[in-house]
């Protein structure tokens, strides 16, 4: 998990250099979200002992909310040369979030 998680930080570094690297980033990001999003609401929901049926819908929840994050992200990179600084946190915040649950829950 550490290597994919340095890997892809290393191709995500290098890649952002160029216009065509900015935009094979956004379509990979806008194609991974929902998953990573479901991935993050099943984490929380088998955290707070929900029932099985319940993580299902937060799952889905949060996959949809991260799919809708990741357009706006992108219609703001494509409609402001950019993005942000505070939108920047935002998402490095919520990444980090996700790797804390899941490392804490890695079933």
């Amino acid at each position: 998990m550490v290597g994919i998680l340095v890997s892809w930080s290393l191709f995500e570094l290098f890649a952002s250099k160029n216009v065509l690297g900015q935009r094979i980033l956004n379509f990979i990001q806008l194609v991974c979200s929902p998953f990573v999003g479901a991935i993050m609401g099943i984490a929380i929901a088998q955290a707070t002992d929900a029932p099985e049926w319940l993580g299902g819908v937060i799952g889905g929840t949060g996959g949809l909310l991260a799919l809708v994050l990741q357009l706006v992200q992108v219609g703001w990179f494509y409609r402001l040369q950019g993005l942000p600084i505070w939108a920047i946190f935002f998402q490095d915040i919520l990444c980090i979030s996700l790797v804390v649950f899941a490392f804490d829950a890695p079933q």
